[in-house]
């Protein structure tokens, strides 16, 4: 392949477990233009290229991935401590003195870790039923926060006030989407924001009818873990269905 010139600086980014250098301004020639999934124009590095941009830049990404590691790692260790050894003392010491935790869709948590020690002891831990389980669908990491998308499943055996407040058991199956937003500081969780869609929970409970309502039960689950299913349903259903 001929060399081919690039006029523009470069910041590294990872495409299918290669290194290339996102163009954004000057740097010489390379060997390869290339445009990533995410419709980023790359080059691929080459011996051409200025390498003293090159090992800045490699460094840079180095630097920026051990970082990236070390948030995930905390994040996968408090998540640990709540569900696997169930350990309350272990979960807050993964978190800062002031950190909040808020269930979006019923506003559950605390803020400040006295607030945090009642829901965890009281409210979360002993409340999530024995057949929990979670699916990872995507993590995305940032300087300073984790995202994770996953599949939360359960079957409601036993009182859940973090995620249903005053409702109780109705031995019914759970599927939904779930999304952790969570914020980090000084290497500790600063803050987590969770959503999901609290509707879809209680059409799967049967407390509430979908029949005249755009609302979808573990439908939204399935599409997110396979996403060539139809979309688009309810649409196709009559005005006061």
């Amino acid at each position: 392949m001929r060399s081919v010139v690039v006029t523009k600086q470069v910041l590294a980014c990872i495409v299918k477990e290669r290194i290339f250098l996102q163009v954004v301004g000057p740097v010489g020639h390379v060997d390869q233009v290339t445009r990533t999934p995410a419709g980023f124009d790359c080059v691929l590095i080459h011996r051409r290229v200025d390498h003293s941009q090159v090992i800045e830049n490699l460094g840079s990404l180095r630097a920026f991935a051990s970082a990236q590691k070390t948030l995930s790692d905390r994040w996968d260790e408090h998540v640990k401590y709540e569900f696997a050894t169930r350990d309350t003392e272990d979960t807050l010491e993964t978190m800062v003195l002031d950190a909040y935790v808020n269930h979006v869709p019923v506003m559950t948590g605390g803020v400040g870790q006295d607030q945090l020690r009642e829901f965890y002891s009281q409210r979360f831990i002993p409340q999530m039923p024995p057949s929990t389980s979670m699916t990872p669908v995507s993590r995305t990491i940032g300087i300073d926060r984790v995202v994770d998308e996953m599949v939360f499943e359960f079957t409601h055996t036993i009182k859940m006030d973090w995620m249903l407040p005053g409702v109780e058991p109705t031995n019914q199956h759970v599927k939904i989407p779930l999304i952790v937003v969570v914020h980090f500081r000084d290497g500790k969780l600063a803050h987590e924001h969770i959503y999901w869609d609290q509707a879809s929970v209680l059409i799967q409970l049967g407390l509430i009818d979908a029949t005249n309502l755009p609302v979808a039960g573990v439908e939204t689950a399935e599409k997110v873990l396979d996403p060539k299913l139809p979309a688009n349903e309810l649409m196709k259903l009559p005005k006061g269905r």
